[in-house]
């Protein structure tokens, strides 16, 4: 007698597809630029303000420069520029755990040392 064993996948999760969410999207229709990377690969050249607020120059991957303010969407999660100060910059993301729910992550990036003025 041969026994068969069958898998119910309904309500679990495929168990062929990796634990590890990765990074790695191919941009959006419609998308700016600044959505075409991933926060990590941003670089701060620097950090103005005026009473008008605060703004961040970066450089993007590609070579380009762009000026960034608060409220602003960046990076491939769709993150939002929650606060820009002296010397960071704070991006909060929404981006899916290995069970597929959004989670909030938070990003600060810094200016490097000897930068700060």
């Amino acid at each position: 007698m041969e026994e068969v064993t069958t898998y119910e996948k309904r309500g679990k999760r495929d168990p062929f597809v990796s634990l590890v969410v990765t990074a790695v999207e191919k941009p959006r229709k419609g998308q700016t630029p600044l959505e075409n990377y991933d926060v990590s690969a941003i670089k701060i050249l620097g950090i103005v303000w005026n009473e008008k607020g605060h703004f961040a120059e970066i450089v993007l991957p590609d070579g380009k420069a762009y000026t960034l303010r608060e409220g602003m969407t960046i990076g491939i999660h769709e993150g939002k520029i929650q606060k820009i100060d002296n010397n960071r910059i704070v991006i909060i993301e929404r981006i899916k755990d290995y069970r597929g729910q959004l989670k909030s992550k938070e990003t600060i990036l810094k200016l490097r040392e000897g930068e700060e003025e």
